[in-house]
């Protein structure tokens, strides 16, 4: 392999951990935004419906995790909240 051939290699590898740490930046940026209040009361109102309209566990703490980013526990906790 001749120089050029390493530097190629060299600049891809930087590129790619640039990349993996934004990604893990924006990852956690996700998990820890909170909620607005008007964001709650739009999930609550949403969680409700679907639940009122027939939907399953697994239906409505897939669209709560789309909304909110939130892991599968703290999803499916959420969703317990209204069926009690």
């Amino acid at each position: 392999m001749n120089i050029a051939s390493f530097i190629i290699i060299a600049v891809l590898v930087v590129y790619i951990f640039t990349l993996h740490s934004k990604i893990r930046a924006l990852e956690k940026q996700i998990k820890t935004t909170p909620l607005t209040e008007n964001q709650q009361e739009a999930l609550a109102i949403k969680v409700s419906a679907m639940l009122e309209k027939g939907y399953t566990n697994v239906e409505v703490i897939k669209a709560v995790r789309q909304d909110t980013g939130w892991g599968l526990l703290q999803a499916k906790q959420y969703v317990d909240t209204f069926k009690r």
